[in-house]
């Protein structure tokens, strides 16, 4: 009976654990939205989203994207649980957190009144690792979670759209065209990859699990 009730009980706290990505998704789309609503962000100018870090208002910005990294672990572990995830996987989509960590950490530029000032220097080549490990995070869970054909190519081909505009954003970057843009435009696509795996995927697996018992059972009779 103690095994039982510690299954169920890790099966409800898995369950749980897939709205961390939502929440992840939420509160640095408000994070983003907020702060630069409060410092006037110009979002079609020259100045990437992180420059938001150093506004008068940074500890709000860095708040949100430390909180955001701890909803992306616990959204790892429901990944790895539900759908048997490699260690690949796990791997590449730690470092992802760990960089989102220091780029919400550390300002991308010296900054005398913010506490982690002497970090600067990490957040642009932590930037530059974020924008790798996502496309290749989600080429790794296309290719590693085994039930659901559908999720699969949902995977590939948002990671297939990131991959490809990749291209394109570094060119606006270099050039300092419509930065912040650019940026929010491959947030959005991952963030639309949490989202379908938060509430559409487990639907999917429900269903398909549901369908592949009633074949046994058929078999069976």
């Amino acid at each position: 009976m103690t095994a039982i009730h510690d299954t169920l009980n890790l099966m409800n706290i898995t369950s749980l654990y897939r709205y961390a990505g939502v929440l992840a998704v939420l509160v640095q789309i408000f994070t983003i939205l907020t702060v630069g609503l409060c410092t006037g962000f110009d979002w079609f100018g020259p100045h990437p989203i992180s420059d938001l870090g150093v506004s008068p208002v940074f500890r709000n910005y860095s708040a949100g994207f430390l909180l955001g990294a701890v909803f992306m672990i616990f959204f790892s572990y429901y990944l790895q649980k539900t759908f048997s995830t490699s260690r690949a996987f796990l791997v590449v989509f730690s470092i992802g957190i760990a960089c989102e960590f220091f780029t919400g950490l550390a300002p991308d530029q010296p900054m005398m009144s913010h506490p982690f000032s002497f970090l600067w220097p990490l957040h642009l080549p932590a930037g530059a690792v974020l924008l790798i490990t996502i496309p290749i995070t989600m080429w790794l869970f296309a290719h590693t979670q085994k039930l659901d054909a559908s999720t699969k190519k949902v995977s590939l081909v948002i990671s297939a759209i990131y991959t490809l505009l990749l291209i394109p954003e570094l060119l606006l970057i270099h050039y300092q065209l419509l930065y912040a843009v650019s940026e929010a435009v491959s947030l959005v696509i991952f963030d639309l990859w949490v989202i379908y795996l938060s509430l559409v995927a487990p639907r999917k697996k429900s269903t398909l699990g549901e369908a592949t018992d009633q074949q046994q059972f058929t078999a069976a009779v």
